[in-house]
């Protein structure tokens, strides 16, 4: 279950990158969507040192999933804003705060809560 949303966790990371890029009609490749999500990536795993969304707790229950990746990604979002603005040397737009702590927060939750739902599933 931990590989499965650890997996699941960097894919939604990168998707916000690459829908990001997408929409602005941004070029480049691969290298350019990772580049682009890493300091999210770093972000929500420094954060995840913590508040440990890989725990069993954290699969106990839907409910618990939501409110431990939130506890997560809104530190992790936040390092995530800051060491994007340190790496590109300017101060991230509000409307671009909003949106990838929006995005990447309910597809987190939601990914979390669906793993919790299965291990309950998979308990039964």
């Amino acid at each position: 279950m931990i590989r499965l949303a650890v997996i699941g966790d960097i894919v939604i990371i990168l998707l916000f990158a690459a829908v990001g890029r997408s929409s602005h009609h941004e070029a480049g490749g691969v290298l350019t969507t990772l580049a682009i999500a890493a300091p999210f990536l770093a972000g929500w795993f420094l954060a995840a040192l913590w508040t440990r969304p890989y725990a069993r707790p954290a699969f106990r229950s839907a409910r618990n999933a939501v409110i431990i990746t939130l506890r997560t990604w809104m530190p992790g979002g936040i390092m995530g804003l800051i060491i994007r603005s340190i790496v590109e040397w300017h101060v991230t737009p509000l409307t671009f705060v909003i949106i990838a702590l929006g995005f990447n927060g309910v597809l987190l939750c939601a990914w979390h809560a669906a793993l919790a739902r299965l291990a309950s599933r998979q308990r039964s």
